[in-house]
């Protein structure tokens, strides 16, 4: 896997980190749970790392990036339950 990693210039820390940011603004848009639930469901230690992590993926604030999102249509509630007994 390391070997196939590097061919595509890349590691697993990256790949870790870019399945990370997608997903959690995919619960950002596509949930209403609020952002402390979301750090849990990605595996956080809390809503702070989780927010400094996103920060650094995308350059604003979890609540900032919901916000500026859903402004032109409401978020939609998703059960997104099913996700997180998986």
């Amino acid at each position: 896997m390391r070997r196939r990693l590097a061919t595509e210039h890349t590691g697993y820390h990256a790949l870790r980190e870019q399945c990370l940011a997608e997903a959690a603004q995919r619960c950002l848009r596509e949930s209403d749970w609020p952002v402390a639930r979301i750090a849990a469901h990605l595996g956080f230690g809390g809503e702070e790392a989780f927010r400094r992590a996103f920060v650094r993926w995308t350059g604003v604030a979890p609540s900032r990036f919901r916000r500026d999102r859903t402004a032109s249509n409401h978020p939609v509630s998703s059960d997104m339950k099913r996700d997180a007994d998986a």
